[in-house]
């Protein structure tokens, strides 16, 4: 009699009398290799000139992570910066992702600019899945004017918006609580117009100013501005400078200046130097 372990199939016994009996699924091996995530392409939806919502669905979860990266570029990513954020325009995870539709709601987009997602699958089991989108872009044309008093694509806070020159944007919003930063918006009409630079004083411990009004450290003063016209009325962003002066320390800020047909001027931080 002769016994014949087959791979994924089982147990063959043969009685030599040209007889085999098969036992499927006998478990006694298998070649089987963990299994792998399948992965759709990616989707894109509710896109806006600075927002939109990407998502991916899987059909597995071992105890990995599912990483997003949004680039510029058409090539995909190696592993390793797709998992770090290498040479991307945005990128995150998250370490919980679930079985079925997964879904990122990103800010910070430029309008008008063509993107690539990217995500990456990973599981403990040693087995993970990349997947790319084919080119998406946001919408092109004047974002709609702000009926908040923060502007409109001010989601959030210290949001990445533009790299320039190595350094990371973040816009400026009311609530700022950079010290030396303004926390105002920029109106016509009022002490500060459009296109033009700014002086601003401001004050490194409570005080009362030449107005009788009371500053609190780091509050701008609200007088005395001086101008220097720099640009036109250009909705496209521009690199400026503002001089900040407290006493005898100068402060100077690199901005993007966008401004908008509502009358907003909204100010882009990009780097400080004293």
């Amino acid at each position: 009699m002769a016994i014949v372990l087959v791979p994924n199939g089982g147990l063959v016994i043969d009685n030599q009398d040209n007889e085999t009996q098969l036992f499927p699924n006998f478990g006694l091996f298998t070649n089987s290799p963990p299994p792998k995530p399948a992965l759709t392409l990616p989707t894109q939806s509710n896109i806006t000139q600075t927002t939109a919502t990407i998502g991916i669905t899987t059909d597995l979860v071992v105890n990995g992570a599912l990483h997003w990266y949004i680039s510029l570029s058409a090539t995909a990513p190696d592993d390793d910066d797709l998992l770090d954020g290498s040479g991307s325009f945005l990128f995150g995870n998250t370490s919980s992702p679930i079985v079925g539709i997964n879904t990122f709601d990103i800010i910070g987009l430029i309008q008008g600019t063509t993107y690539y997602t990217y995500f990456l699958q990973t599981s403990d089991n040693g087995n993970s899945n990349k997947v790319s989108s084919i080119a998406w872009p946001t919408l092109s044309g004047t974002p709609a004017p702000s009926t908040n008093p923060i502007y409109a694509s001010a989601i959030a806070s210290a949001i990445r918006l533009i790299d320039i020159y190595g350094q990371t944007a973040t816009l400026l919003t009311i609530n700022d609580a950079a010290p030396i930063i303004p926390s105002q918006k920029w109106k016509p009409g009022g002490q500060t117009n459009i296109g033009e630079e700014v002086r601003m004083a401001f004050f490194n411990e409570t005080r009362v100013d030449q107005y009788g009004e009371t500053r609190q450290p780091g509050q701008m003063a609200g007088h005395g501005f001086e101008y220097g016209l720099l640009a036109d009325n250009d909705i496209e962003p521009t690199l400026k400078h503002v001089i900040i002066k407290e006493d005898s320390s100068e402060w100077k800020i690199r901005y993007i200046n966008r401004i908008h047909p509502s009358g907003e001027v909204i100010m882009y931080k990009i780097g400080i130097s004293q």
